[in-house]
């Protein structure tokens, strides 16, 4: 059970920092991209009461001489310096998406310039023309 648990909280904060990391292509992707990162952040605090708990399981059995495969071990050595670069990639991922937002706000700005300036020259064009 603690194997599992630490192996879903490792599986957790790999899969949410590549989601986080992958710049947005789309506005889609940029909305989904900018909900996850809120809702990790709120979630802080949650995600790291759960590391308390699973040292205390996986000490309890040490102090049994249960014994634990090496890959568990060095996923439970490995969770501090995981949790730091995880906090890490909000920060960064916090500062890409910022400047992908500006991007693309100037993207959907540049394309309603060019769609005012051919509304304005298809009203001028049916203004001197008429219909034809």
């Amino acid at each position: 059970m603690a194997s599992q648990k630490l192996t879903e909280l490792h599986v957790f904060l790999k899969d949410n920092a590549e989601r986080l990391s992958k710049p947005p292509q789309t506005l889609d992707e940029l909305c989904d991209s900018l909900t996850l990162l809120e809702m990790l952040q709120n979630d802080l605090t949650k995600i790291e009461a759960r590391f308390p708990p699973l040292h205390e399981q996986f000490a309890i059995l040490e102090k049994y001489d249960v014994s634990i495969p090496e890959e568990t071990q060095k996923m439970l050595d490995d969770l501090s310096n995981e949790w730091v670069s995880f906090q890490q990639c909000l920060i960064d991922s916090d500062a890409m998406l910022k400047k992908y937002k500006e991007k693309f706000k100037s993207g959907v700005i540049a394309s309603v310039e060019e769609f005012k300036k051919n509304v304005h020259n298809l009203y001028e064009d049916f203004h001197s023309n008429g219909i034809s």
